[in-house]
């Protein structure tokens, strides 16, 4: 059992409150509180957005004329 079919039968378990909860971030209001450094500044969802885009383009091979004659051959 991989570890998506565990997460996925746990959300299936889980009761339509609990998921609204969740969506609304009630269930981290809290620690949200308590912890705003955690999520602001540097680790906001803004600034981590961007780092996990340069970290895809860097990932990326850059596209050329030649892989895309070689992907229409091939297809």
């Amino acid at each position: 059992m991989t570890q998506n079919d565990i997460v996925q039968k746990l959300w299936n378990l889980c009761d339509l409150d609990a998921k609204a909860k969740a969506f609304r971030g009630e269930l981290t209001a809290e620690w949200r509180a308590e912890n705003p450094e955690l999520i602001s500044g540097e680790n906001s969802a803004e600034v981590l957005m961007v780092r996990i885009k340069v970290e895809k383009a860097k990932q990326k091979p850059e596209k050329t004329r030649w892989a895309s004659e070689k992907t229409r051959a091939t297809t």
